[in-house]
């Protein structure tokens, strides 16, 4: 699942448990403790996606650098060939 889709889910359940809290039939005291609960609850998902994000863009960065070694290999191995085509020529 992508980073927007975790977010946007996320943001869901949130506004999906606040909405359910408000309009259920509770008296304030116990609206407030499950807001606050839920509120918690948030932050932990919250700090699990964003975990996961920079797990994702440290391996996005790991594979853009050896893309980028390899093909910087393929580019003197190229120039090398060429080299020594003309020598021979």
């Amino acid at each position: 699942m992508s980073s927007k889709s975790w977010l946007g889910f996320v943001t869901g359940v949130a506004i999906g448990a606040t909405a359910a809290l408000l309009l259920a039939p509770h008296k304030g005291k116990d609206t407030r403790r499950r807001i606050k609960t839920k509120a918690k609850d948030l932050g932990v998902n919250i700090d699990k996606v964003e975990s996961k994000v920079d797990v994702g863009i440290d391996k996005v960065s790991e594979l853009a650098h050896a893309a980028m070694d390899s093909l910087g290999n393929y580019t003197t191995r190229k120039a090398q060939k060429k080299d020594e085509d003309e020598k021979e020529a």
